[in-house]
């Protein structure tokens, strides 16, 4: 979501930036073409998930709008992110897949707005636990 937002913003600036109602993708280069990066709402809505294949979803999805992704400029705001962070929690890492690794013991005054920190699959949620920020 970050991903998408970011590119929201940035088109916005000097293109109008397609409707809500439209299924927008992101794409960056795969093994064996571009697959999807990111998605907007309408996208997900439709099923289509990170990782798939571009040529494949256009196949079943005709009207879908593909814009390229920007990875570099999302690590930069993410290794920002961290670095603000790490105001309120030290201990505070950038995740791989697009979020925050935050320790949540030392964190008790960070309220993040718009996103929700939620425990890492497989981890342990009763103290000290790894949490991310979904993006």
């Amino acid at each position: 979501m970050l991903t998408m937002e970011r590119w929201r913003r940035v088109i916005a600036q000097y293109r109008s930036v397609p409707g809500d109602e439209v299924p927008v993708v992101l794409s960056c280069d795969g093994t064996h073409g571009p697959v999807v990066h990111g998605l907007s709402t309408a996208a997900r809505a439709r099923g289509i998930e990170t990782g798939a294949r571009v040529v494949d979803v256009q196949a079943i999805h005709p009207d879908l709008h593909v814009e390229p992704a920007d990875l570099e400029g999302d690590i930069a705001l993410i290794k920002r992110l961290v670095h603000w962070a790490r105001r309120w929690c030290p201990w505070t890492a950038r995740d791989v897949d697009h979020g925050l690794l935050l320790e949540p013991s030392e964190q008790g005054r960070l309220r993040a707005s718009g996103n929700t920190l939620v425990p890492r699959s497989g981890d342990d949620v009763s103290h000290g636990g790894p949490w991310s920020v979904t993006t």
